[in-house]
């Protein structure tokens, strides 16, 4: 049973950690008053180090729907790897620029094409370069 000034009474019933890992976590508790509790999280300073960088140079591979063949010609792919063309509608499948995309947002908006990413990317090499070089700043 335990009683605190803002939870009142609780009773917990149950196994427990055991008298080992209790008592390993209540020595762990007292150690760390001297350091204020400032628990170690050893993942913390390799985290800081790695920089995350923004950047749109990224190719995403998307299925794209359309009604007319000139909505297709408003977005620039960088390869198209499916394409089917039906009467009244097809669709591709392909890769473009992130950059590309983001450009042409209302134009897609606009035109009610349909977009969606199927989760596969490909990294601009200049990109990757340039990631690494501020890591290794």
């Amino acid at each position: 049973i335990v009683q605190a000034a803002f939870s009142q009474r609780q009773t917990l019933v149950g196994k427990g950690a055991g008298g080992h890992p209790t008592g390993s976590a209540v020595l762990s508790d007292i150690s760390a008053l001297t350091y204020n509790y400032q628990y170690e999280y050893k993942k913390l300073h390799r985290e800081r180090a790695q920089k995350a960088i923004a950047t749109t140079q990224v190719g995403l591979e998307v299925y794209l729907r359309y009604n007319k063949e000139e909505d297709l010609a408003l977005l620039d792919f960088d390869d198209i790897s499916e394409r089917y063309i039906g009467k009244g509608s097809g669709y591709v499948i392909g890769t473009i620029q992130l950059s590309k995309l983001l450009a042409a947002q209302e134009t897609i908006t606009q035109k009610e094409l349909f977009l969606a990413f199927t989760g596969k990317t490909t990294a601009e090499k200049e990109a990757v370069e340039v990631s690494q070089e501020s890591l290794m700043a």
